[in-house]
């Protein structure tokens, strides 16, 4: 045997391709088994209709826009609420300046002067107003009336000349008020004293009725109201001192006899207490403070054995209020009142226009 047969006969040759092709058959078969393995998961995706998708996205666009409009809007009204409160601010710092100039120029007038000077000029206007109502008092027919009524003052017809007499002379007091309060009719130093009278300086103590319903102007304060300007400034004006100067004035009166002064304390009272009467009715309604905005001090009607009428200040605060205590409330006047509307409008437009001269003024 050759070599050649030999080698031929031991490579096997008629059995190698089957093994071959049954190896590549087994691989294949591993391969497609690997490559199942390795496929994407089956996801169901839903599908959304064309139709409502578009409604969908409109109405979230339309959201989106308004919320930028809501944010464009909040921030424009923001910028325009800083600016008007810095030109708010810059115009009561400006305020706030031309008072305390103001104040420190009065401050500096009154000092100048002297002061049994400056209360004899104010007491002078004053008595320009109280002066004609004290002779409506001591005319003839007055006396007369007076002297008529003491034989039975609690007849009907006295009572009503009591009435009469009582409106003929408030609605004269009124009248010079109102005159007398007019600018070009007012000295510069009631003038100068009056815009003093704002100041809590000036008003270490005040009544209850005001210290309840106003603050007083200090270094830092900044403008207060109109209201609560005319209301202290009517409180200084009224019952510091025109009440004070009809009170003594009444008590320097000559009288014939004690009927006509039993008359005109009575006249003198029923004033001051309609007065009284106008002065909390237009200032009741204002907002009311938590505390006082200062101490507190009440006024009283002290009447002496001889029929003169004094004021006595004192620290029993009368809780309801009263500017001064012992005069008439609206509850005494209330019949008059109700018989005499048309009069109580008249004097009470008087009040209040009373009220608007001496604000013009500061």
């Amino acid at each position: 045997m050759t070599i050649n047969s030999y080698s031929y006969n031991h490579t096997n040759r008629s059995y190698r391709p089957s093994r071959i092709q049954s190896r590549n058959s087994r691989e294949f078969q591993k391969y497609q088994e690997d490559s199942s393995q390795l496929q994407l998961p089956n996801f169901r995706i839903k599908s959304t209709p064309r139709e409502y998708q578009i409604p969908y996205r409109t109405k979230r666009y339309h959201l989106n826009v308004s919320r930028i409009k809501v944010l464009f809007l909040y921030i424009l009204a923001y910028i325009r609420w800083s600016r008007n409160y810095r030109q708010k601010r810059v115009l009561k710092l400006q305020q706030l300046k031309q008072i305390r100039q103001k104040y420190t120029k009065c401050l500096e007038t009154i000092s100048n002067q002297d002061v049994l000077l400056c209360k004899g000029i104010i007491k002078q206007w004053i008595c320009n107003i109280i002066d004609p109502l004290i002779k409506s008092c001591s005319t003839k027919q007055f006396i007369l009336q007076s002297n008529e009524n003491s034989k039975n003052p609690n007849s009907e017809n006295s009572i009503q000349c009591r009435q009469n007499q009582l409106m003929l002379l408030t609605n004269q007091i009124l009248n010079n008020m109102e005159k007398f309060t007019e600018k070009d009719k007012i000295p510069e130093l009631f003038q100068t004293s009056l815009f003093l009278s704002l100041f809590k300086s000036q008003n270490i103590k005040a009544p209850l009725f005001v210290a309840k319903r106003t603050k007083y102007y200090t270094k830092n304060t900044i403008k207060i109201g109109i209201y609560q300007e005319k209301m202290i400034i009517s409180e200084y004006f009224i019952f510091r001192l025109l009440i004070s100067n009809l009170i003594e004035s009444s008590n320097n009166m000559i009288y014939q006899n004690i009927n006509h002064k039993m008359q005109c304390k009575f006249i003198i009272l029923a004033i001051m207490g309609i007065l009284q009467i106008l002065y909390q009715d237009y200032f009741s309604e204002l907002k009311q403070l938590d505390q006082p905005s200062t101490e507190l001090f009440q006024r009283r009607i002290k009447i002496s054995k001889q029929q003169d009428i004094s004021i006595i200040i004192d620290d029993n605060i009368d809780q309801e209020e009263s500017l001064i205590f012992g005069l008439h409330s609206k509850k005494h006047f209330e019949n008059l009142m109700e018989k005499n509307q048309e009069w109580l409008q008249e004097i009470c437009l008087k009040f209040a226009k009373i009220l608007n001269n001496l604000h013009s003024i500061l």
